[in-house]
């Protein structure tokens, strides 16, 4: 171990004194050579005052035995291998040592020192609340009851409040229900309606000593704050299909579609049942002279074929036994009819929205480390035609439509990496059209001269796919899918 001989008072003399005299000697040599070397020369600088820490006899300063000092300069300013190793200062093992209980409890805490009777020792203890879900603080308390490694004592907030401490061993906790406090209310009306105390939190306020609180922390830790969360990924698919075909005729231009010879009884027949689809999708015209009779007309014929699929995929957090929903819906207007009078045809009609769409509830639950309890509910609606439909008196329409809802609900126990698939989710709805003429539209073979047809179908298929993960500590399961 290399150590430093301190500068003592003389030697600080000493070296100042040095530093004197070279400077002084420095300064009349600069001043010689300015002036032409006019001044009287500077005394010789003795080199040896500062190598060896002697000068010759001149009455200049020496270093001497009684200054305590027989080293040079340069030894003062190096580190010496000859002096002797000063010993390290020792530590009493039984000075107390202070630690700052706000950095390790946090900035909540109100700390108190009392001086023990008996023994003279100032012990530390410290009154922490901590903050719990509603109704969760007089569970804990039964669980610190029967498996706290310390002795409880319950005071109530009625209770007249001691002065003494808790004890060393002794852990003194008051629950406080529903203490935690919320104003609610709706901002968007005008004026603001009066705010509503909702309770959504207990208090906890427990005082111990401040070892003993450390152990208090881990236990609620333990039990209430180390709540697992669950990652809920969902898959929705959907696929719809929608098939149409239309076959409809229509006269060309002004001329009727039969027109007979003179002298007949039906000087002409015409009519119009166009097709359903977009007008000039698919046209072919028609016209030819019988014994004098005839035939002009527009053939009109569409098919066609949409398919839609839909791929969702919402991912979500939820903590062990709450709900996560995902829901993807739209509102359609209902119509509700009353007052209906058959004789003069009049009724009344009140507006409102159903909400149609797909509807997705988890509840997970943790059994065991790693399994998951699943409860899956699903409901997927859709608008699947129409009940009944009004004429108004200027021609419009009102209709009420036809909603239809399925529903599926289950409870699955999964191994992590497991998922869950809900499918058969299957609708298909098919309406028919049919206009013409009557009679003359249901004779075969000719009838489709006479008449207009379309179909259309909607199947609509529905998939889930739905897979949980636990996120809590390392997640094994995500390292799994890599």
């Amino acid at each position: 171990m290399t150590s430093r001989l301190p500068l003592s008072r003389n030697a600080e003399q000493l070296w100042t004194r040095a530093s004197r005299s070279f400077g002084l000697i420095l300064c009349a040599s600069l001043a010689a050579c300015v002036s032409g070397g006019a001044e009287e020369p500077a005394p010789e600088v003795d080199w040896d005052y500062f190598t060896n820490g002697s000068v010759n006899g001149d009455g200049r300063p020496a270093l001497s035995d009684n200054q305590g000092i027989g080293v040079s300069v340069p030894d003062l300013l190096a580190p010496s291998t000859g002096a002797a190793v000063q010993p390290e200062p020792e530590v009493d093992i039984d000075a107390p040592i202070f630690i700052n209980w706000y950095k390790e409890y946090g900035d909540q805490i109100m700390v108190q020192r009392h001086t023990d009777a008996e023994s003279g020792e100032v012990i530390t203890y410290i009154t922490k609340p901590y903050r719990l879900p509603l109704g969760r603080g007089a569970k804990l308390v039964d669980l610190m009851k029967f498996y706290g490694n310390w002795n409880l004592v319950v005071r109530d907030m009625g209770a007249e409040h001691s002065q003494e401490p808790p004890g060393y061993d002794t852990v003194e906790i008051t629950n406080l229900p529903g203490w935690e406090v919320e104003n609610y209310g709706d901002l968007r009306k005008f004026p603001p309606q009066p705010m509503k105390e909702t309770s959504i939190g207990d208090r906890l306020i427990v005082t111990a000593e401040a070892s003993m609180l450390g152990e208090v922390e881990h236990f609620v830790d333990l039990f209430m704050a180390d709540v697992p969360q669950v990652e809920i990924e969902a898959k929705i698919i959907e696929v719809i299909e929608t098939d149409e075909l239309y076959v409809g005729i229509s006269p060309q231009g002004n001329t009727p579609i039969f027109d007979f010879p003179d002298g007949t009884f039906v000087d002409s027949l015409d009519y119009s049942f166009p097709s359903g689809s977009a007008a000039g999708a698919a046209l072919l015209n028609v016209s030819g002279i019988h014994d004098g009779t005839s035939f002009n007309a527009v053939l009109e014929a569409v098919a066609t074929l949409e398919n839609v699929e839909v791929d969702s995929r919402p991912k979500i957090a939820v903590r062990e036994g709450g709900v996560a929903s995902i829901v993807s819906t739209q509102e359609i207007p209902y119509y509700s009819f009353s007052g209906i009078n058959s004789g003069s045809g009049s009724f009344n009609a009140s507006l409102s929205y159903k909400t149609v769409g797909i509807q997705l509830y988890v509840s997970p639950h943790i059994v065991g480390s790693k399994t998951l309890s699943l409860f899956v509910e699903v409901e997927s609606s859709s608008e699947s035609g129409n009940i009944v439909t009004f004429v108004t008196d200027d021609g419009g329409s009102l209709s009420t439509p036809r909603i239809t809802t399925q529903v599926a609900r289950t409870t699955v126990y999964l191994e992590p990496g497991q998922a869950v698939i809900i499918a058969g989710l299957t609708t298909e709805r098919t309406v028919k059209t049919e206009r013409k003429v009557p009679l003359l539209g249901d004779i075969p073979i000719i009838k489709h001269l006479f008449r207009s047809d379309g179909t259309r179908t909607v199947r609509s298929h529905t998939l889930f796919y739905i897979k949980p993960r636990i996120l809590q500590g390392i997640d094994t399961t995500y390292i799994d899918d890599f």
